[in-house]
């Protein structure tokens, strides 16, 4: 079972299409919880759901439960019955079809996406963080950062 996470960023929504396209994700799992982009407006709610749309793909929104900001940290906030409902619906589809993981941040050491990786890979999965549309870092528990050396990590 592999998950895939992907942050937008600053990135041009073009580039999601590719992902989409070429991925044949099931699902994209939206867990931005406030997904309104004022900076990148091309990676709004209705526009990643018309992105989805297009390529066959379900759009799910579980930044409610999973997103980030939270006020006692998102540590805790994983401790939570939210969450746990959360984690437990972004595995139902991840073992149905493959599932994209959307994010912010480009890098996932930044998001909380980090966070779920590692629980995900707890149940079994394979998590994968794609840095573009062609190249993809395999997440390791307690990984946060790209290293330059695969064996040093934080």
């Amino acid at each position: 079972m592999e998950i895939f996470t992907y942050g937008h960023s600053v990135r041009d929504p073009a580039e999601l299409d590719v992902v989409l396209g070429e991925r044949r994700f099931g699902f994209v799992a939206d867990i931005r919880r406030f997904p309104g982009e004022k900076k990148n407006p091309g990676f709004g709610t209705e526009s990643v759901q018309g992105r989805c749309l297009a390529h066959g793909t379900t759009y799910v929104a579980l930044g409610r439960q999973l997103g980030g900001g939270r006020s006692e940290g998102y540590r805790e906030y994983m401790g939570t019955s939210a969450f746990a409902e959360g984690i437990e619906e972004l595995s139902s589809l991840a073992r149905r079809q493959p599932t994209l993981i959307l994010g912010r941040a480009a890098w996932y050491f930044r998001c909380v996406r980090k966070y779920l990786a590692d629980e995900l890979l707890r149940q079994g999965f394979v998590v994968s963080h794609l840095l573009d549309d062609s190249r993809a870092f395999r997440h390791r528990l307690g990984c946060y950062r790209i290293a330059a050396a695969p064996d040093t990590c934080e």
